[in-house]
């Protein structure tokens, strides 16, 4: 897990620095010339046309920022509030004590938008900070244990496979179940995970994951870092970058811009290698032996998906006295505490709402021969 998250670290870093030192283009540099010889018109147009051009990447904020200053110092007030409403509600931006000293700004400090300005910015680093927890805590270790996935493999059934993995020097290839002398693919994998009746999941030179049938057609593409084989699907994950919420809250506390946000994204492929539906997530329970259901939390929304995709239920993280905990027999199963005595309940209920089950808490630590308490216990109380 460390060695992944160093790995991606050290490329998103790379991104970065080559996006900030592309983006500082010869435009803001002029801008910034012109504000510092106080020629702050000609500044605040030299950053807008900049901004214009869309390609500042992360320096887009400091130079909307600067723009603004520059507005209000020549007298344009109208356009540097436009500029600050953005700066707020749009790009959640939350130095309120930057902006509060800023004596580039004094000449708003009679307008009464000015206070509103710096409520909302106060507000977005609450916002922020309360949205982190979600994004970065809790994206399960074995998703991302790669160099562990790449040492296993599992056995194949010779009595229902077309293909058998043989391997040349160091690369893989296959031979026809019927001839063992007959070459179905060449050797060219790396690695083979596992085979199955339409094909098999195979590691190319490029390190990555994709599944090929017995002809040599590609079946899932080679994009990803782990497929697995969940029931009648395949389940091909990949990472990607998660800076922002649905909402386009920042995922990152703005005292650590220096640190990356990730999430995973499922693509869920039928035996055809035909893609039913994808899901971005940072924790989940998969489709296990014969559920219909699968759950996934993205930040703090939780998604109940059918195995063709069907999203049927959608629901946000409530408090710590309304906790899911998961799915059981297609039962959405919580824990429960009665705000009036605080006792709380393990309960199950149908995904229209009707209870199943409601079984105290106390009970988990007391000899009981009840099926569904034994089930609760077995998954989901630890």
């Amino acid at each position: 897990m460390i060695q992944l998250q160093t790995i991606i670290f050290t490329i998103l870093t790379v991104i970065l620095s080559l996006n900030f030192s592309s983006a500082q283009n010869e435009l803001t540099k002029e801008a910034w010339r012109l504000y510092e010889s106080g020629s702050y018109k000609a500044s605040a147009e030299k950053y807008m046309e900049a901004l214009e051009e869309n390609k500042l990447g992360s320096y887009a904020l400091n130079a909307k920022y600067n723009a603004a200053c520059a507005w209000a110092l020549s007298g344009e007030k109208e356009k540097a509030v436009e500029l600050l409403y953005q700066l707020a509600k749009k790009d959640y931006y939350t130095d309120f004590g930057h902006i509060s000293r800023d004596a580039d700004f004094k000449s708003l400090h009679t307008d009464k938008r000015w206070e509103e300005i710096k409520k909302i910015i106060k507000g977005n680093k609450q916002k922020i900070e309360e949205l982190i927890p979600f994004y970065e805590r809790r994206v399960r270790q074995q998703h991302f244990d790669s160099d562990e996935f790449a040492k296993e493999h599992i056995p194949l059934d010779g009595n229902k496979v077309k293909m058998i993995p043989y391997r040349v020097s160091k690369r893989f290839g296959f031979v026809s179940n019927d001839s063992k002398y007959k070459w179905l693919i060449k050797p060219q994998f790396e690695q083979v995970f596992a085979v199955y009746k339409e094909g098999a999941i195979v590691l190319d030179t490029l390190k990555r994951y994709g599944m090929v049938r017995p002809d040599g057609s590609v079946l899932i593409p080679f994009e990803y870092f782990q497929i697995i084989k969940e029931g009648d699907l395949y389940c091909a994950k990949t990472i990607r970058d998660d800076s922002k919420s649905p909402e386009g809250i920042p995922t990152i506390s703005p005292d650590d811009y220096e640190r990356s946000s990730y999430c995973l994204l499922y693509d869920y492929y039928n035996k055809n290698g035909e893609r039913l539906f994808s899901q971005k997530l940072h924790d989940c329970q998969s489709f296990i032996g014969d559920d219909n259901l699968a759950w996934f939390r993205h930040g703090k929304t939780y998604y109940i998906r059918t195995k063709s995709g069907e999203l049927i239920k959608e629901f946000e993280f409530d408090t710590n006295n309304n906790l899911f905990l998961g799915i059981s027999d297609d039962l959405l199963i919580y824990k429960r505490t009665n705000d009036e005595d605080s006792t709380a309940y393990y309960i199950g209920e149908s995904l229209e709402g009707i209870t199943a089950f409601k079984i105290p808490t106390r009970y988990y630590e007391l000899p009981n021969e009840n099926p569904m308490l034994k089930q609760v216990y077995a998954g989901f109380i630890n």
